[in-house]
């Protein structure tokens, strides 16, 4: 605005400002005394400010007003004028656009993860029965990945030396999981869906339920962690644990005609299985 710098070294200012500061403690005041000269020292004007304050940052928005004024006086007739703004260079001419080649957005591909391995179904009752589980873990670009699977187990069981029988439970269950958390080769999924397991017993010596198939429905809660062996097997392991207000008796009639219970099945059950998982990349180009 002023058309030249206010702050210049002392050999290149064509002006000098002289500023003489004091302060008195009764009354608490503050005085400022500023004078302007010329580059050839002949005065160009003063003048002198008081304010009453008690600390110098009072008195600083003052004094800042005065000296912006003092700075900003008209020239005198013997001040030289300010030499002209240099001519502005030439400037090449800006280069026009340039037409970049068209690149296809590059479309998220969806994965697809199949694993097979052995488990082991644990329930209260107690017991333990061995058994292999396989599933299948999609995950889309744009959606949370889905788990659908098969669990089933096979155990046997034994009323008297003449009642034996075997059950069979398969546990089949779909499963909406949160995104996959990755840390170097491990990733870990938590998994949460209805399921249905369905049973079959079958046996000699039974009066009621001989051969059977029944079904019951709950819920299935479980995480899934893998390690990747290479870009495409993967070692896993699950844990899952599967709820349901319903259960299956097995009955069998004794000597005397009696209808007893030879099994129930649990209304919780715990599975732990491990296996080598492969996957895959679907819609590669």
């Amino acid at each position: 605005m002023l058309g030249r710098p206010v702050f210049a070294p002392r050999e290149e200012a064509d002006r000098v400002l002289r500023v003489a500061i004091e302060h008195t403690f009764e009354p608490s005041r503050y005085a400022a005394h500023m004078a302007l000269f010329s580059a050839s020292g002949e005065p160009l004007g003063a003048r002198e400010i008081a304010i009453e304050a008690q600390t110098c940052a009072e008195a600083t928005e003052a004094f800042t007003l005065a000296l912006s004024i003092m700075a900003d006086l008209a020239r005198s007739l013997d001040e030289p004028s300010p030499p002209p703004p240099p001519p502005p260079k030439d400037t090449p001419p800006s280069p026009g656009p340039i037409a970049l080649p068209h690149v296809p957005a590059r479309r998220t591909p969806w994965k697809l993860q199949l694993a097979a391995g052995p488990a082991v179904v644990v329930e209260p009752s107690p017991t333990v029965a061995p058994g292999g589980q396989l599933f299948a873990v999609v995950e889309p670009p744009r959606f949370w990945p889905v788990m659908l699977g098969a669990l089933s187990s096979l155990r046997p069981h034994s009323a008297r030396e003449d009642k034996q029988f075997w059950l069979s439970s398969t546990r089949i269950d779909a499963a909406l999981c949160l995104p996959r958390q990755h840390a170097q080769r491990f990733s870990v999924l938590g998994c949460l869906g209805p399921q249905m397991t369905v049973h079959a017993a079958w046996g000699s010596g039974f009066g009621a339920d001989r051969s059977g198939l029944s079904a019951t429905f709950g819920g299935v809660v479980q995480g899934y962690a893998s390690y990747a062996l290479t870009r495409n097997l993967h070692a896993f392991t699950t844990l899952a644990l599967a709820g349901t207000p319903q259960q299956i008796t097995v009955a069998f009639t004794d000597r005397a005609g009696t209808q007893r219970t030879a099994f129930e099945t649990s209304t919780v059950s715990a599975t732990l299985s491990i296996g080598i998982a492969f996957e895959d990349i679907l819609g590669k180009p």
